[in-house]
């Protein structure tokens, strides 16, 4: 379980990457295969999944420095 504050919502590829790419609008245009349709969206929502990042250890204990300590910066 995710701690107040702490990130879940973890990008593949970082929104200020993504931003490079956005329109006039500063949203991108999303090709959806399932739906196959199109959808113009926020690079804040585009290429992201919870805890993505996310590791477990031996224990059990949910350890997040990934995202926190190494990616963040």
């Amino acid at each position: 379980m995710a701690r107040r504050g702490e990130p879940r919502k973890h990008h593949y590829v970082p929104v200020f990457y993504q931003r490079h790419f956005v329109d006039e609008d500063g949203l991108l245009w999303v090709y959806d295969r399932k739906r196959q349709a199109y959808s113009h969206l926020h690079p804040r929502v585009v290429c992201s999944q919870n805890d993505f990042y996310t590791v477990f250890s031996k224990d059990g204990t949910i350890v997040r420095a990934v995202e926190t300590q190494f990616t963040s910066p």
